[in-house]
């Protein structure tokens, strides 16, 4: 009843708040009486998009010879480009007047807003060019013949690529815009405010002059201009690499010309104003309020940019509006070979086989830059004159100039990696993803990442007898830009009443990146340049993680009391490291209990598990078991486990990192919920420990490896349960993926592994000259006996490495052939019940590098059980072969003899073949007894407290209230008349 009564207060309490508020609810109408003349000018708002956008002689070229004749490839890309764009206009929505007004004045201005974007792209020439699988034997070309001191008679297998780049460009930009609110002005009349709306422009200019790609590589030029939400994935993640056709003739030529002549002008000029207002020869009140003025300039001139080589990587970023989301490179290793400012191009060249090599490239660069750069701002010079009471206030100004200058840029070399974040306007993020063997350095204007650099370096795949690079580039780059932009320059003269103007503040982004005369020679190279113009809210990642997890139960329905294992399979599909990895269990504890260890890692209805780091191409597996909670609500009750995988860092697929699992618990009687406990490994409803692992395998290896290196292999090994594991065994197999051909295999005996004690193993292998291409599986598996449950527990995890060897000779194991069997039963319940027949399988595989031959499988059962096709308890069974890696499952009908005796028994196996010996395996089953069933009444309790009234309150407090909220809303009406505010009074307000 007190409940009601409070309610009820307080609605009516609310009422009376709500009608004192708003005069809306007031009853009386109030009359307004008729309101003096005002003069005003309100212009609307202005917004301009102008994009000048040119793509002029792009070339795109594949040249790939066919079988015989002259494999002399040859391309000419000749471009001549003259480009002049003119932009100019004059946005004003001021420059309004108010003269001799009779009462008062008001002029509000509304905003103005440009786009513009000018983008040129011009002479862009992409070669793919290769003499294929089929070099001919062909007497050398005119180029070849002179100098050449070989003595042999025989034919050289020749294949010449000559490659003319001739890029002549001329761009202007001219860019001339000017904007405005201000320029008003009131004069005579009584009180008067000029309101002057904000201004905005963004002007962009995009150069991409003169670009010569040639080989097989991936480029890429991205510009962000509006919001975007995304990530950027630039590192081709899964798409598969693209690998350029090698040249298998014997000599080999390449001459690749690239004659880059480049003049850019950019002629900037904006002018923005909100300010120069004035009032004048007022009798009232004078009121000036300037807007704000914001300006972007940004100006990116690339011009004669070089590459030549295979399996290389450029990209350009540029931000220039706002991204939320990662951009996402190539993944880098931890063991990644290191760089080198060597001509390693050279050594390619001394493999060939002919006395005339030569090694060329030759980068001759001139480069003439002109930035002039002016920036006038103005928020103050504002007067006041003859006023009674005066105020000026002024804006602040932010001014942010930029310059960036990447001139006369020559790098020669395999296997480096560049990346530059140039930030001009704001970032928040981070750099995933980047190994230790990584520097960066961080400048005023952003941060450098590259790998360490070392005298060695790898020898090009491709064998030369002359390479002959030469660049020769001449670019002059102008830029000239002014802003001005005033919210000031305000005045209010011979005013009789009080005066005040209020400037705008002015903020200016001006960003210049000069990226000229830059030349790339080399073969798997990385370079990266991220420009942020704008806003960027995203980490810079070296690949990313790809979490999955995968969760399994050993059983469908349990009863109270009943023990339970989850069991979860996990790893990283990923290219990059996952750091601080941990699995979180959402466990429903209104029908499970965590027993033991256990305890230590829940909380709030989770189970925590950390697991650490987990590399790419890592799969881990563990198990922990909870139990049905003895006494359950209901008869029945569907039990639902949620899990999640989840690192610290960003991933590229955030949908398989949930998994789930169901089951049915049932509610039975004390006695049977005591005899199922029993039959579980319990004793009545006291926790029963068990045993589980934790296991996770990696290797340092997230590329390809080839024959001679060295992959380090990890794993770990824990005991997450609540007891320990005995005659704990380990065994590791190094296999092909795609023939499940077994290339090694490791055993380490670990005897008992107590309860939460973590086992580290490492080894490393070196890869062999006769292990192929592929890609190959490397599983472990751990085993250790469970004496609660009196079962075998195992736990599987796996890493994988990618091999890449290119010597033709046939694949030899090297390893002893061998059959080697195993097998395994799959029961359908833990415990049976006489009469109950089931279906319980075999699995029987051929871990061995060689057929298993006439393997026969003998099953032997208790004398209480019987074969239902056959009568009695034992039976064998023929399979036949069984190839490497094979697994076979074999289905058995059973059925539990109606005058069983109740205990527990045990079940054999014999696995036998004609070229291995036989081995056993022995698993227990118990024959439980059946109980009555019990039935249990339904009790219905009945309340014996009396039905409130629905308010709570007696007609005589009901009465007494409503008189009391109509004698306050009364007062209220009068209270509000008291403090009516003021009508058809014209305000001015600083």
């Amino acid at each position: 009843m007190c409940f009601q009564k409070i309610k009820i207060l307080f609605y009516l309490m609310a009422l009376f708040v709500y009608s004192f508020a708003y005069p809306g609810l007031v009853i009386a109408q109030e009359v307004e009486e008729p309101q003096a003349e005002i003069t005003v000018v309100e212009t609307g708002d202005i917004e301009a998009n102008v994009d000048n956008v040119n793509n002029v002689n792009e070339n795109d070229t594949e040249e790939t010879s066919g079988t015989g004749g002259d494999q002399n490839l040859g391309t000419m890309n000749q471009n001549d480009s003259d480009i002049e764009n003119n932009t100019s206009g004059d946005l004003e929505s001021g420059e309004n007047e108010i003269n001799n007004s009779d009462g008062a004045s008001l002029i509000d201005t509304g905003d103005v807003q440009a786009d513009v974007l000018t983008e040129n792209q011009t002479n862009a020439n992409f070669v793919d060019s290769s003499c294929g699988d089929d070099c001919p034997a062909t007497s050398s070309d005119e180029v070849l013949k002179e100098g050449t001191t070989s003595s042999s008679e025989n034919a050289i297998d020749q294949a010449s690529t000559t490659v003319n780049n001739l890029n002549n460009a001329i761009t202007s930009n001219d860019v001339d815009l000017s904007l405005g609110s201000g320029d008003n002005s009131i004069n005579g009349g009584e009180d008067a405010t000029i309101v002057t709306g904000d201004v905005g422009i963004i002007n962009i200019i995009i150069n991409y002059i003169n670009t010569n790609f040639f080989g097989t590589g991936k480029e890429y030029f991205i510009n962000v201009f509006n919001s975007v939400a995304g990530s950027i994935d630039l590192s081709a993640f899964g798409i598969g690499e693209e690998e350029g056709d090698e040249c298998s003739g014997e000599n080999c030529t390449l001459n690749v010309n690239n004659d880059n002549d480049a003049t850019i002008d950019n002629n900037i000029v904006i002018d923005v104003k909100t300010g120069a207002n004035m009032i004048s020869s007022t009798s009232g009140e004078a009121y000036i309020e300037t807007g704000d003025i914001n300006v972007v300039n940004d100006v990116l001139n690339i011009a004669n940019l070089n590459v030549t080589g295979d399996d290389w990587f450029f990209a350009v970023v540029n931000i220039f509006g706002e991204l939320e989301g990662d951009i996402i490179l190539p993944a880098v290793s931890e063991d990644e070979e290191v760089a080198s400012t060597e001509n390693v191009l050279e050594e390619a060249v001394k493999n060939a086989s002919t006395t005339d090599k030569q090694f060329v490239v030759a980068n001759e660069n001139a480069a003439n830059v002109l930035n002039n750069i002016v920036i006038n701002t103005e928020t103050g010079s504002n007067t006041l004159a003859s006023a009674t009471e005066s105020v000026i206030v002024t804006g602040d100004t932010e001014i942010n100039n930029n310059l960036f200058n990447l001139i006369n840029y020559n790098i020669t070399g395999n296997s480096w990696k560049f990346a530059r974040v140039n930030v001009f306007g704001n970032w928040e993020g981070f750099i995933q993803g980047l190994p230790d063997t990584y520097s960066y350095i961080e400048d005023e204007n952003g941060i450098t990442i590259y790998n360490s650099f070392l005298d060695d370096f790898s020898v090009s795949s491709k064998d030369y007898v002359r390479f002959i690079v030469g660049n020769n580039n001449e670019a002059t780059t102008t830029n000239n830009i002014e802003i001005n932009a005033t919210t000031g320059e305000n005045s209010i003269l011979d005013n009789m009443g009080i005066s005040a103007i209020v400037s705008g503040g002015i903020s200016i982004a001006n960003n210049l990146l000069n990226f000229i005369n830059s030349n790339f020679s080399g073969e798997n190279w990385e370079f990266s340049m991220v420009n942020v113009f704008g806003d960027w809210q995203g980490n810079l990642s070296f690949g990313q993680p790809d979490l999955w997890i995968v969760e399994s139960i050993d059983k469908t329905t349990a009863v109270a009391g009943d023990y339970v294992t989850y069991t979860f399979l996990f790893g990283n599909k990923g290219d990059a490291t996952a750091h601080d990895v941990e699995l979180n269990d959402f466990i429903n504890d209104a029908f499970i209990n965590i027993i033991g260890s256990q305890t230590e890692d829940y909380e709030n209805g989770v189970l925590s598990l950390p697991l650490g780091d987990i590399p790419p191409n890592t799969q881990g597996s563990m198990s922990y078991t909870v139990q049905v909670k003895p006494s359950l609500s209901s008869a029945e009750e569907t039990v639902v486990n949620e899990v999640y995988i989840n690192g610290i860092d960003n991933e590229r697929d955030y949908t398989n990192n949930r998994s789930g699992v169901q089951f049915l618990a049932t509610s039975l009687s004390a006695s049977e919920a005591g005899a199922s406990s029993a039959s579980s490994g319990g004793s009545g409803n006291r926790a029963v420990f068990h045993p589980n692992f934790s296991i996770i395998k990696s290797n340092n290896s997230s590329s390809e490896v080839k024959p001679g290196d060295t992959v380090d292999f990890k794993i770990v090994i824990q005991n997450i349960g609540n007891e320990d594991a005995f005659d704990v065994l380990v065994l590791d197999v190094l296999k092909r993926k795609d023939t499940e051909e077994e290339i090694s295999s490791k055993v380490w005996d670990l005897n008992t592994v107590q309860d939460r004690e973590e086992i580290v193993i490492e080894y490393s292998l070196e890869i062999k000259e006769d292990l192929s291409s592929g890609v190959y599986v490397n599983e472990v598996m751990v085993e250790g006996w469970d004496d609660a449950s009196k079962i075998w527990i195992t736990a599987v995890a796996s890493s994988k490495i990618k091999v890449d060897n290119d010597s033709s000779e046939p694949v030899v194991l090297g390893v002893e052939g061998k059959a080697d069997l195993s097998a395994r039963k799959i029961w359908p319940n833990d415990s049976f019940r006489p009469g109950d027949e089931f279906d319980y399988s075999v699995i029987v595989k051929n871990n061995g590098n060689i057929d298993a031959v006439d393997v026969q499988l003998t099953e032997i059962l208790p004398d209480d059980i019987k074969f239902v096709d056959f009568g009695s308890s034992e039976q064998t069974l023929y399979l036949g072969n069984l190839g490497p890696g094979i697994e076979t499952s074999v289905v058995l009908k059973a059925k539990v003899l109606d005058y069983a005796n109740t205990g527990e028994y045990e079940s054999d196996s014999f696995i036998r073949s004609y070229n291995d010996k036989e081995i056993k395996i022995v698993e227990s089953l118990i024959i439980e007894e059946i109980l009555a069933d019990v039935e249990v009444a339904e009790i219905t309790e009945y309340s014996s407290d009396e039905l409130l009234s629905p308010t709570g309150f007696s007609i005589k407090e009901f009465v007494l209230l409503i008189s009391l909220f109509i004698a306050l809303y009364f007062f209220s009406y009068k209270l509000k008349q008291k403090y009516l505010l003021r009508k058809n009074e014209f305000i001015i307000r600083p």
